[in-house]
């Protein structure tokens, strides 16, 4: 089983270098029973190394029924009128091959997310979601149930109130589909001083916008977004703590327009209320709300966006601590914040370390500016702002523009920035046609950028860029067709280097390999996993098996078990020996950082 250490470097460099072609290895296609209601919100890799999905379905029946490889899987919820309630659907997916290892779906109530960090994976190989929740939209109002892997159902009997009336739900799911416990958020409904007519009159109408929500190492929890009514959290021994919201000025009430604060709440590992951070003061502000996070070690950081005049200024922190930062025109700003989560005894608390803001900048020739952002990517010590727009993207030191669309049609853009202080780097404006960027990965020493153009013949793809300039050097096309192909959500795993890629469309897409999809009955989802190491993906999480000695990659360490005693050799992918050691007959482990490695002559992914 031995090779010497020259041919493990060897093969540890030819790794390490060069570029790869993304490969398409499975695909399934989600379909609902409706013709346009079929969305999918979040993917995120779980700590077994399989992948889950939150999105939403519409129906309009309790009979409507979501089919996937020919499985019932959930079914709808009633509806009075013309239009559908939406249920909650997750879905979790062998990795190797894409089939059903179980799904967890709402009936009765609407249900949705709001985000595309709605659904964050556990280090138990569970995952968290953040989700909206309210009544049904029938006479009698319905309370919202969940249906769990086990067919289990858990409702909410004291909602069936008004199908106004949205509530956000922390769920804690195990890893094989049980709802472990679900904790609501409630926001107080209040009359909308300004509003003049409607339900604003009488209660704030979706007085929360729920976007994000992350695990630390820990265990404990952080939800963000965007309230315009007060927030009631419960801590332990049913402690009450109330976050009031902030610009309400001049809002009119009116559902269709942002108004009010971020939020950042630190939950414990049971949704118990540790402790937030929101805007200290605001001046000329009309919105601030956070629509993505990562959280790594104690670091967490946020995006978002800041609405108000030239010159509004929002501070966040207090004292000493506080960070300010202001808009430069009238235009929208994207937000960004490094934020640090401390803990001194059982005091807990978030300290702005940076603030600072990438504003939509004047374009000549252009008449309106825009910037529609959609995820932020932490990789090494960058932070990579994403999404589409139209006119031009300028820092917050001056009104010169970054990057420049070409046209008024929203084009794709990535602005680079460091992650010690949001400081820019680099930017890429991709201007092909309608469409955006939604992921960024990091692999052998490149970058893949995973996008969409809205148009049958690009669809959703993936961009292998240029580390440094972020200069495009090629591009796989991941599902095109599909009528209107609209890339949704996304998802890396760096142990298997599988792509995960969720194309809404209404029509048969063609995939990477040029294999096509069938057709669905109306606005489906198409799954697709590629991948850019065709060994690591077919090994998953274990390794190749020798005669007297089996390796596997796990979380945070290599396992080895040994039949008899035997010399292991750990190699980087630089060449680097990280361990050299004889391992006795029985079952060692060695602690690693997460990354790939050469044991011996196999090759292992530690997550």
């Amino acid at each position: 089983m031995k090779k010497s250490l020259l041919s493990i470097f060897t093969l540890g460099c030819a790794l390490f270098a060069g570029a790869a072609t993304p490969e398409l290895q499975w695909h399934k296609l989600l379909d609902g029973p409706n013709t346009a209601a079929d969305n999918m919100s979040g993917i995120a890799v779980t700590a077994d190394g399989n992948v889950i999905t939150v999105g939403s379905f519409g129906a309009k029946t309790e009979t409507d029924e979501f089919v996937f490889d020919g499985q019932t899987i959930a079914t709808g919820t009633a509806y009075n009128g013309n239009s559908e309630n939406y249920s909650l659907l997750v879905t979790k997916h062998n990795a190797k091959d894409g089939s059903l290892l179980w799904a967890l779906s709402t009936k009765k109530g609407d249900v949705t997310t709001s985000g595309t960090n709605s659904v964050a994976p556990t280090a138990d190989g569970g995952a968290l979601l953040l989700v909206n929740m309210r009544s049904s939209s029938v006479t009698p109002y319905e309370s919202p149930v969940i249906v769990d892997a086990a067919k289990t159902e858990i409702d909410f009997p004291d909602w069936n109130t008004s199908c106004w009336i949205m509530n956000q739900v922390v769920i804690k799911v195990s890893k094989d589909g049980y709802v472990q416990w679900a904790r609501r958020v409630v926001a107080d409904q209040l009359p909308v001083p300004n509003a003049s007519s409607g339900s604003s009159v009488t209660n704030t109408t979706n007085g929360a916008f729920p976007n994000a929500i992350a695990e630390d190492k820990d265990g404990n929890i952080y939800i963000a977004g965007n309230h315009r009514a007060p927030l009631i959290f419960t801590g332990e021994q049913n402690a009450t703590y109330v976050l009031q919201p902030r610009n309400l000025d001049s809002y009119n009430g009116d559902v269709q327009n942002y108004a009010g604060g971020l939020y950042l709440v630190k939950l414990d590992k049971d949704g118990n209320y540790l402790t937030h951070l929101q805007g200290s003061t605001a001046d000329g502000i009309t919105a601030d709300y956070i629509n993505s996070m990562v959280v790594e070690d104690d670091m967490v950081y946020f995006a978002g966006y800041l609405q108000g005049k030239a010159g509004a200024t929002l501070k966040l922190g207090k004292g000493s601590n506080a960070k300010e930062v202001a808009k430069l025109n009238a235009n929208n700003a994207v937000l960004l914040c490094g934020v640090k989560s401390t803990v001194s005894g059982t005091t807990h608390s978030l300290v702005p370390q940076f603030l600072t803001c990438y504003n939509e900048a004047n374009r000549s020739g252009a008449t309106t500016h825009r910037i529609q952002f959609l995820s932020l990517v932490k990789s090494d010590n960058s932070l990579f702002l994403m999404g589409t727009f139209f006119g031009a993207i300028s820092t917050n030191e001056n009104d010169t523009p970054l990057i420049s669309s070409t046209s008024n049609m929203l084009e794709g853009f990535i602005v680079k920035t460091s992650a010690s202080d949001g400081t820019y780097e680099a930017a890429l404006a991709n201007a092909l046609s309608i469409g955006g960027y939604r992921n960024l990965i990091s692999y052998n020493g490149s970058l893949y950028a995973q996008g969409y153009r809205l148009n049958a013949l690009t669809g959703s793809y993936i961009d292998e860029l240029d580390a440094e300039s972020l200069e495009i050097k090629a591009t796989t096309t991941v599902a095109k067709g599909g009528g209107a192909p609209t890339l949704m959500a996304c998802a890396y795993d760096p142990a298997s280097t599988r792509i995960y890629s969720a194309t809404r469309g209404n029509n048969v897409w063609t995939l990477t390999d040029d294999s096509a999809t069938e057709k669905p009955s109306g606005w489906g989802i198409c799954l697709t996993c590629n991948v850019l190491d065709k060994e690591l993906a077919g090994v998953s999480n274990v390794a190749a098996e020798a005669e007297t000695l089996k390796v596997a990659g796990l979380q945070g360490c290599i396992e080895i078990q040994a039949a008899e005693a035997a010399q292991v050799k750990v190699v980087d992918m630089k060449g680097i020996t990280v361990a050299d050691r004889n391992v006795q007959p029985g079952t060692t482990t060695i602690s690693l950082p997460a990354g790939i490695y050469i044991v011996n002559d196999s090759k292992v992914a530690v997550r």
